[in-house]
């Protein structure tokens, strides 16, 4: 039996994380590992439906069925969940901080630092609507941040680390390692504002 340390659902798939490599298994065929990987992942992510494999120094992207795409540095620093929004990775610490990083050169840059929602590491990130990134942390804190300039929007805690995020319509989804839930009503974010 593999190390699991995360599963990732994916819409037709799932991404599995051990400690030396990531498996896709997709329903009626084989799990396959993803390669080339530089070295043993440290975070899985989801994002612009890319799946997402941080290692030490960079960020594989792969499409869901496990084609590799593209390879971007980061900045090596504790990560522990990455994401991404266009061209620009989200990467969460084990210090619970977030930054979002524009990856179009040799170098990562940093674009933007969110405000702290928690200090402990974020579990799950994700983009919300209008412009907001959602993001759950080990310590059941769920945060809601403006991606323009990083301010914290709404909080709110859960008994238990967040292992689960999901936006179904207008509604966020948060579940906990524990069993607690949580659903946001984000419709008002969507809404036609004068």
């Amino acid at each position: 039996m593999p190390d699991v340390r995360r599963l990732l659902a994916l819409p037709t798939a799932c991404a599995v994380m051990t400690g030396e490599a990531v498996l896709v298994l997709s329903p009626g065929s084989e799990p396959r590992a993803l390669a080339p990987l530089d070295a043993a992942p440290v975070a899985i992510g989801w994002g612009e439906q890319r799946l997402l494999v941080a290692t030490v120094d960079r960020v594989s992207v792969f499409t869901e069925s496990g084609e590799h795409v593209a390879d971007r540095p980061h900045d090596n620093t504790g990560v522990v969940a990455v994401s991404q929004i266009d061209s620009q990775l989200l990467v969460g610490r084990a210090d619970g901080s977030i930054s979002l990083l524009a990856t179009g050169s040799a170098e990562p840059s940093q674009v933007a630092r969110f405000s702290r929602a928690s200090a402990s590491a974020p579990q799950r990130m994700m983009t919300g609507p209008m412009g907001t990134l959602i993001t759950g942390y080990s310590d059941g804190t769920l945060a809601m941040s403006d991606t323009r300039d990083g301010a914290l929007l709404a909080r709110a805690k859960l008994h238990g680390a967040v292992v689960h995020l999901l936006m179904e319509d207008d509604t966020l989804h948060a579940a906990t390692d524990l069993g607690d839930e949580l659903a946001w009503d984000l419709k008002v974010l969507s809404d036609d504002r004068c």
